[in-house]
């Protein structure tokens, strides 16, 4: 060719390049279009509100909270229990159907109820893998629901914790907590404490258990006439004060690690060294029960609760379980978990739970808790202080 026939004029050089540029701009609107349309269909980070009680219960789950917003986005926050668990019914019932709360941490009758009211889902393996690793007694199952929570720790209801200091002697025997020594000292649950733990935990040392609570009201009333019944506390924080002051040095059916790990976090300044003494089972009743139970998650059957999903499982894995667990004071619920040994001396013996383990008989307590606290009311707290 020749050299006429290899030039290109500036017109046509103009025309090319305004050709290139249309197609490279036509490429930057479909792939740019692509791309946006990629990003406005991933999910928006939202906050979940985790319905919980306070102190170290509040504290983990937002410590579990923050390495989940540096992973995925999403922020947690908590929302208090006022007392009981089941109070998160009452703010439940009040928003439906547009729920403030995401994700409820409650005692196992709460979380029956929930499901009776239709507020939680059930949970399946597909959607919590981390099911598969939980010990079978952190798995709550509704009668006709399915699963509908998922244990977050491990903990034991049953016999006396007691400040040696303030306290004359030993406490092994029921028999024990009626002598005029500790007139006053004495601090009990609330009738609200795991649907009835006080009532129905009495009932086991006596023959008795959720069918059959009359001898657990009839011994508790025996032992509030004598006196020596000082207080029922209203939430676990509470308790752990009045343990940690020494104005209620005896703890009833507190016995566990639970106490004896938080009478340092408290609220107030107390001597490291300060000793808890606690017996499991009480050597002179017909009868004995140590509850062997777990209090349990659940996701509300909200707008959120796919989100909600995922960091359940999260919250559960064996890591996070295991800084829980030992944060609040009790044993871990998955069972790849590491439970602490500083808490090892304060559990009972694996002899004792064979034994005398119980697994409470929840949907009996969640049907029956409003009968029980009328006649509490009635027969109970006015003996009381």
């Amino acid at each position: 060719m020749s050299d006429f026939n290899n030039k290109i004029t500036r017109r046509e050089a103009i025309k090319t390049t305004g050709r290139i540029a249309i197609g490279v701009a036509a490429a930057t609107v479909v792939g740019g279009g692509a791309y946006y349309a990629y990003i406005a269909s991933q999910p928006k980070p939202v906050n979940l509100a985790v319905a919980t009680w306070g102190g170290a219960w509040s504290d983990s789950t937002l410590e579990t909270g923050k390495k989940w917003t540096a992973e995925h986005g999403d922020t947690i926050s908590t929302e208090l229990h006022a007392g009981s668990s089941g109070v998160v019914l009452t703010k439940l019932r009040t928003t439906w159907p547009n729920p403030l709360i995401d994700i409820v941490q409650s005692g196992a009758s709460v979380g029956l109820r929930m499901a009776d009211e239709g507020f939680s889902i059930s949970m399946t393996e597909n959607d919590f893998p981390v099911m598969k690793e939980l010990y079978p007694q952190a798995i709550l199952k509704h009668p006709t629901k399915g699963v509908v929570g998922l244990g977050i720790y491990m903990f034991f209801v049953g016999g006396v914790a007691w400040r040696p200091e303030f306290v004359e002697k030993d406490i092994q025997n029921w028999k024990d907590l009626l002598d005029p020594s500790l007139k006053g000292k004495i601090m009990i649950p609330p009738i609200s404490s795991g649907d009835g733990d006080p009532v129905v935990e009495t009932a086991y040392q006596f023959g008795g258990d959720e069918s059959n609570v009359d001898i657990g009201f009839q011994k508790l009333k025996e032992l509030a006439q004598t006196g020596n019944m000082g207080a029922i506390s209203t939430t676990d924080t509470e308790a752990y004060r009045m343990f940690v002051s020494g104005e209620y040095p005896v703890a009833l059916f507190r016995a566990g690690p639970s106490i004896a790990a938080n009478v340092t976090r408290a609220g107030c300044e107390c001597d490291k060294s300060m000793k808890v003494k606690m017996t499991h089972q009480f050597m002179d009743t017909p009868t004995c029960g140590i509850t062997t139970a777990a209090d349990m998650i659940s996701v509300v059957d909200g707008p959120k609760k796919e989100a909600a999903k995922k960091f359940v499982n999260f919250f559960l894995n064996a890591d996070n379980n295991t800084i829980f667990a030992k944060a609040v004071g009790v044993t871990v619920s998955n069972s790849k978990g590491q439970n602490d040994s500083a808490l090892a001396s304060y559990l009972p013996t694996p002899e004792q739970i064979t034994r005398y383990g119980r697994v409470p008989d929840s949907a009996t307590r969640a049907k029956m808790i409003d009968v029980w606290t009328d006649r509490w009311q009635k027969e109970i707290v006015p003996l009381v202080g």
